[in-house]
Formats: C-alpha cells, structure tokens, sequence
C-alpha cells in the first residue's frame, strides 16, 4: 500500500481504508506453510506460503516482530531465504502482508509464533500481560537463561557473578528509547508509566546480556504493545523547541498539556513558572524569555509539579555560520558560493580515479567534498632537507588540486600527519625546516580556492589528552619529550600563513565538555568545531545496531551538549555512520556474513538511520556532514586477506558491492539537502515543539521560511501541527517534502493554519513557506506510481509516473542510480533494465519533472535486484519506503 504525501488528518486516510479493507477479509486465504506454527528455528530459514485460495497477488511483505523483514516481494512464490542470526534468540512472530495484482485489496495471514533458538539463550516475559491493552503503571519484568557449563561456574565466581547467573544485564527499551539498563541476575524488572505515552501501539524491545566472556547478548523480546489510558495527562509540553533571539529581545514563555488521547489545553501564563540555566544568557521577567547575551541556556518550565525544558540561544548577530566553496566563512547564504558540505570519510580522488565509474556515482549522490591528506610528515618518509620534500610534496598537491577541479570538487583536508605521534609533532616543531615546509602546505591549500578546512588529530583527546595547554609536564615521559608549549608553538607556525584554511581539533565523542572546549572552543587552535559521535547508552539496542532513539542521544551529545563551550559564531561540521558490519571473521569471505561471522558491535546502520543522522545534524545548526564511511579499496583488501579469527574488521557503503543500500539513502538525503540548500543555510528561527519523539527546527529568510520535523522514535508517530510562526498568508499551498531511507518525494499542500503529520520512525518531513508569488512560481511535484519502494525486482522494470500539473511540464527523465535512461516530453511509462545489475545490491530509481519555468522536481525510491534468496549481510530493518502493508 502506498502512503500518500497528503495532508492533515488526511495524509493516511489511504492506508486507513486499505487496512481495514484487510482486517475485513478472510486470513484463511493466504498462510504461512514455512516455518510451522509453534516450531523451533535456526539457520537460514525459509519462508514460504500458500497461495491456493488466494487471487493474483502483487506483492507480499513478511513482518517479523511487527517490522518489515527482508525487500518487497513482486514475483510469485514470493519465498524468501531469512538467515535467523540476524536475531538474537528468543519469541518471536511472523506474518506476511499481500498486495493483490488490482490493487484493491491487501491479505494478511495469521501471526505465527516461533521460537529462535541458534544458541543456548532463552527468554520470557514474566508481566505484564502482552495480550491485552496496558494501562497505569506497569512492572515490566522478564527471565532469560542458558546453558552453564560446570568449567564456566567457576570462573563466574571470579569475576563477581554468581556461580550460575546466566545474565550480566537487562536493557529495556520503548519505541528504541532506553527505558533502564539493570544489573539483577537471571531476572530483571523495571517500571513502566504508560501515560507518559500516547494512547495506540508501541514497541517493547528487551535484550538480555550474557555473563558469558565475549558472548553476545543471549536472548531478546520484541514486541508490539498497545497503551490505552482514556484522557490521562500525558506530559507539560513547552511550544518550543528551541529559540534564537538577539540580546533585548523577549519571548513569551509558553507551553502546554498533552493527555494520552490527543488532547491539547493551553496552560495560563499565571499557572507557569521557569527558570534559566545562564541567567546572563537568558532570564526570565514577568512571564518572558529576555535575551541578554551571547550563549546557550536551558530554560525549564514547571506547572502543577511538572517540568519541562527548551533551548535558547542568543547571537549578536543571526545567522547560521557555513564554508563557502573558496574555503570563506559566510553567515549569510550567498548564491552561488555557499554549501552545505556533503563528504565521506576515505572517498579520495584516488578511489575515484581508479574505480570506473565511481565518479559518475559521486557526483550522483551529491557528495561536494573529497577528503586527503594534507601533510607527509619527515618524520615519517625521512626526506633529508625541505628541497627533497617539497619536490616530492608538490607533485602530490598538484595533481591532488588539479583532479579536484577535474571533478569539481572542495577538499576538507587531514592534517593529522603533522601531530598524530610524539615523533611527529617533534619533528614539526623542532626540524630546522618544518616549519618552512607546513607553511608551505597551507599556503598551496589557501591559493587552491579548494579547500574548505584542515581536521586535524582525529579524536585527539586520545592522543593528547584533555588540553593543548597543559601545566604539568606530561608530555616529558614521551619518546621524544616534548614541552608543554607543543600545540601553541605549532600554531605559530601554522599561524604564519596569513589568510589560511580554517583549522579544527576533533575530540573523541565520549570526551567531556570541559575537553571539547578546550580544543574546540578556543579560537587560539579552532576556526570551526568537527564533532563526531559514537557514544551508545551503554550498548546499542538492536542485533542490527543502534537505535534512533540512541542515534539521537549520541548526535546530540557531541552538538547541542556541546553548545555551552563551542564557538557559536563559527561553521560545525558532524559526523555521521553509513557503516555496516564491525566483525571478527570466522569463516571464508570477504564481506561479513551473517550465522557465520561474529560481530563485534551493533554498529550497523539502517537505511532510514543513514538518512535521519544527516538531517539530524541539519536540524542541530551544523554546516555539513562526514559520513563515516566509504567502503575503501584498503578496506576490501583487509577484509579479504583477513585470516579466520582477526577481528576489527569494517564495512562501509559503496555504490556497487558493499553498502549499497545505505549509499542509495545517503545519496537520497544528500540531493535533498542540495536541492533546499538556499533555504537550510539561512537563520535559524523558533521550532515548535511536537513531543520527546520529534526532533524539530526551522529557518527563516527574507522571502521564506522552513520548518521540519524528524521521528526519532521506533514507532509511527503523529504531531498536531500550528502553522502559525511560519505560514505566508498571502500563499495558497506550500511544497512538502518527505524523506525515509532511499526513498523521497515533494507534493503541494494547502496553506494551512493548522494540520497534523504522521511519520514512520526515522523519516523526515520539510515544509518549505514562501510569499505568494515565489510559491505560485514552484514547479509542480512528480511522484513514482509503480513500482513500490523496497520492491525485489530483475530483468525490465516499467516505472509509472504522476505528475501534478501536466500543462506546464517539459520533459520528463527516468535515473538509474542518478544516470538517465530514459527520457520523454510526454508519456508517464518508463522502461528500466535491472538484468545486468548485481544480485542482492540496492539501486536508485528517480523521475525528475522538468518544468516550462526552468523549476524541476523528484521522486526517488530504493529497491533492490536480483532473486528473492539471502541478501548479502542483510539483517531485519524496516524498509527504506514512503510505503508499508
């Protein structure tokens, strides 16, 4: 079924029908034959059905734990080869979902139970009952065990267990939020307050740890629960987000209940009182925000002994600081010279240069940035004297700077060569012509236009410590001794090169704020903050990885946590994963494979994860994004010559082999971001607040203004929506943008005062304000009819096109992974041959409208090639579609 781009209460009136139309019709038409009800499984597991008593189906989707497993099935028998290790043992239940071949209707088969069981672990849920709706609180508690053997139990003993606990620790999770990690041997409980919670269906999410030594978790249980508490109050929610206001500028505080059926009641001004975190920052007077210096402060509402908190930041002058293509810093957006930068971590112009077609790929995905080295350290290559050097030095930089403008690409540089190791820095700040030779090097990066910055260490506080100026001596005891003036003596060198690229210091993620000032907040070292994150709650939530929820705490950890001691004024730029498997290899193979291998780390991303980071990072402030990783010529090599046993082995994404899916997301976020650049890179202005689940900012111009809204939350989730800061009034429709995974498309709406939206988790929605002239002036949207996002498609594919307004269409292009392949002034109908792509990779197919005003408009949707058996390293995920059953 197709979720529709609507509006308002409107926007899944479609799929509503649809589902009831499903609930209504006979489950005994279509069963699941493989596996059998109640059965143990492990393995690759096939999943196969009856399809006797059924019409022509178009399609099916099997749901393991209420989400969808594996791609979108369009060819009959519609079986599909599951490896189960992409669980964790414990219950489990299975369903499929059939679209029939008209269209009309959707079946469903009857849920099955199932046990997976490919180690020793099991697990139960003791309370609550699961089978009926939950109300008040509730003790949420579960048992897990597994087989002890008599030489483990002593040395369980040894290590502070008892002699036959099973468990290290239970983690809890709702809708992928951790509830409470919890260290209590073979059982766990905790409580669990369902009116903090919306009325309607949520996930349950606990795993089990091993007390095993290295073992992964033992045991988990996923499910889906529904919440029902009538009209109960549900949270005091503020109307803001965040606000920006300059110093003299006042806000009146504001906020709201929200009860667990939907409803919203206002709360007097007289009922209300707050507090400021900086007072001199903000305070807070007769009932308002008053600005009254540059910073960040937490403003904490409280109303009938509930509280609340929003973010304020107060700048002397607005603007959102950002790199212009020369290596600038703007404020202000530029045309023609401002950009978000868009870059991956080990995608050189020497991958490209030796990958055919990878250029082509890059440039398709909306990847502005190559990343290299900037600095070969003497200390390292032992050239004898700067001539030696810098004759080597420069055939390198030249053809680096004449293959970037090749390809019409910045350059965000590394400078870690110049200060990675003792030796290193040694040799940069006591070699007799280093200096001569760094100077050098940042003079050719400043001439070159190119080069938007340098990161320099990477995560240096585990290299150097917790400040470039220390007092203590420490670095006496290194080999070489260096003196505790290090840092700033290279950045006098540094600082020799009048009007050079902006420098920065990235600390490690779980470093303090205190850490991250001192290297990032100091103007002394850093033009601009590169931010990274890793940092889980304790561990990640899913075999596959983290969760949003988790996604977010750790983003927002190395960004908005960070807000109290960074340079504001100054362009950030953010880290985010496309990684897959982090994994010791025990089996042949150069990719990881899953029931064979062993990860290390649930650090495999999603691609709806892939796709949220980036504009989570957007909605945070941030000037660009690093997108950690490309899947590197070195990294296929360690991977294949990898013996059976090493470990520390990555997988990144590319467009070809490995990672496709998440590259088909990161490309579909990417030329989202290109294609609202101008209005991204303007201020930010007040975001309302839509709930705990959301993530929400907002921009605002001269001629238009933007707000969007991310689900960072597991579930679905609708928000009720006031327009009312943003909307023109003047303007009949605004343009909406959707976002979720690979896949993305734009529609017209009405211009509203009010309206709601739901989201699928990890999808973003942008409404994009203008006057009514420049909104009369949009190019109408294009949308992708057939085939269905996520669909296991091979051979000729025919595309179907809608378009909104035909009268002013031009032409119409079909894309293949960002390549036309086909292209008409008339027909909606496109042909697609799939038959030479890869099997089990990830492609991209776009309709781009041409428009007679010069405008254009896309749809994008990711599906996969090849026959319906074990994907490469795939694990359960929801689909990375605008679509589901």
């Amino acid at each position: 079924m197709r979720r529709k781009s609507g509006w308002a209460g409107g926007l899944w009136a479609a799929a509503l029908c649809l589902l009831s139309v499903a609930a209504s019709a006979d489950p005994a038409a279509l069963t699941i034959t493989s596996p059998a009800q109640a059965s143990t499984v492990k393995g690759n597991l096939v999943l196969s059905l009856d399809l006797s008593q059924t019409p022509a189906l178009a399609s099916v989707q099997y749901f393991l734990n209420g989400r969808e497993l594996g791609p979108l099935l369009t060819r009959p028998p519609f079986g599909y080869t599951w490896p189960s290790a992409g669980a964790w043992d414990g219950p489990a239940t299975l369903r499929a979902m059939a679209k029939t071949a008209d269209g009309a209707t959707v079946i469903s088969t009857p849920e099955i139970s199932l046990t997976i069981a490919n180690g020793t672990g099991v697990i139960q849920t003791l309370s609550p009952d699961l089978t009926h709706p939950l109300g008040g609180q509730v003790q949420w508690k579960v048992q897990a065990n597994r087989t002890i053997a008599p030489s483990e139990a002593s040395d369980l003993v040894s290590r502070g267990y008892a002699a036959m606990q099973a468990v290290e620790a239970f983690m809890f999770f709702v809708d992928g939020r951790l509830l409470q990690v919890v260290f209590s041997g073979n059982s766990g409980a905790v409580p669990l307050d369902t009116r903090r919670f919306a009325n309607g269906q949520h996930e349950l999410f606990v795993a089990a740890y091993s007390s095993a030594r290295g073992a992964p978790p033992l045991a988990m249980q996923q499910t889906r629960a529904t919440f029902d508490n009538g009209r109960a109050l549900q949270e005091l929610r503020p109307r803001w987000r965040e606000v920006f206001l300059t110093p003299g500028q006042s806000l009146p505080l504001e906020a709201q209940w929200i009860y667990t059926n939907g409803d919203v009641e206002a709360i007097g001004a007289g009922n209300l009182s707050a507090g400021s975190s900086a007072a001199g920052v903000v305070a807070i007077q007769d009932g308002q925000i008053v600005a009254q210096a540059a910073g960040e402060a937490d403003v904490t509402v409280t109303s009938a002994g509930y509280s609340a908190s929003f973010r304020a930041l107060v700048a002397s002058q607005p603007g959102l600081p950002h790199f212009t293509r020369d290596g600038q810093v703007a404020t202000s957006y530029q045309p023609g010279r401002s950009f978000f930068v868009r870059s991956m971590f080990n995608l050189s112009t020497t991958e490209m240069d030796n990958t055919p077609g990878l250029a082509d790929q890059v440039r398709a995905a909306a990847i502005n940035t190559l990343t290299n080295s900037l600095y070969s350290n003497p200390a390292d290559n032992h050239q004898p004297d700067y001539a030696t050097w810098a004759k080597g030095w420069d055939a390198t930089w030249n053809k680096l700077q004449n293959d970037a403008n090749r390809y019409q690409m910045s350059l965000l540089l590394t400078g870690d060569d110049i200060a990675r190791t003792p030796s290193e820095m040694a040799n940069s700040i006591q070699n007799p012509w280093s200096a001569q030779a760094i100077q050098h090097a940042f003079s050719s990066a400043r001439d070159s236009k190119l080069v938007l910055g340098v990161e320099m260490t990477d995560e240096v506080t585990f290299q150097w410590g917790n400040t470039p100026k220390p007092t203590d001596g420490r670095w006496q005891k290194l080999t070489p001794p260096l003196p505790n003036d290090s840092f700033l003596q290279l950045m006098s060198i540094i600082n020799g090169v009048s009007g050079r690229p902006a420098i920065t210091w990235p600390v490690a993620a779980v470093a303090g704020n205190a850490d991250a000032g001192n290297w990032l907040g100091d103007p002394q070292f850093a033009g601009y903050a590169s931010l990274f994150w890793d940092k889980l709650d304790w561990r990640a939530a899913y075999p596959s990885g983290p969760s949003l929820p988790q996604i977010q705490a750790g983003q927002e950890y190395a960004t908005v946590g960070r807000f109290p001691v960074l340079q504001l004024d100054k362009p950030m730029l953010m880290q985010v994963s496309v990684t897959g498997a982090f994994y010791v290899k025990l089996g042949p193979g150069n990719e990881f494979a899953l029931g064979q291998d062993r990860l290390q780390s649930g650090g495999w991303i999603r691609p709806e994860l892939c796709a949220a980071q980036p504009m989570l990072a957007v909605a945070a402030g941030t000037a660009g994004v690093r997108a950690y990783a490309f899947d590197s010529a070195a990294w296929k090599s360690t991977r294949t010559r990898a013996k059976i046993g090493q470990g520390n082995l990555q997988t990144g994404a590319e467009p070809f082999q490995t990672g496709t899916d998440r590259w088909r997301a990161t490309a579909a976020v990417f030329n989202l971001i290109q294609k609202l650049e101008p209005y991204l890179l303007q201020p930010r202005i007040n975001a309302l607040n839509l709930g705990a689940g959301f993530v929400t900012a907002a921009r605002g111009g001269p001629r238009s203004r933007l707000f969007m809204a991310i689900n960072f939350s597991e579930s679905d989730a609708t928000a009720a929506l006031d327009f009312t800061p943003y909307r023109y009034p003047d303007a009949s429709t605004v343009k909406m943008y959707r976002l979720l995974g690979g896949s993305s498309s734009s529609a017209t709406a009405p211009n509203s005062q009010n309206g709601t939206v739901s989201l699928h988790p990890g999808e973003t929605v942008i409404w994009l304000f203008q006057p009514a002239d420049a909104a009369a002036a949009m190019a109408p949207s294009v949308s992708i009819a057939s085939p269905d996002a996520g669909s296991l498609l091979s051979d000729r594919v025919t595309v179907t096109a809608a378009v909104e307004d035909h009268s002013q269409l031009g032409a119409i292009d079909l894309l293949l992974d960002g390549l036309v392949v086909d292209s008409t002034p008339s027909s909606q109908q496109f042909t697609c041959d799939l038959s030479q792509e890869l099997p089990g990779t990830a492609h991209s197919l776009a309709l781009v409208a041409h428009f007679l005003n010069g405008d254009s408009s896309e749809a994008r949707i990711s599906v996969w090639t090849g026959p319906p058996v074990l994907l490469r390293g795939s694990l359960p995920r929801s689909r990375e579609s605008e679509q589901q059953f």
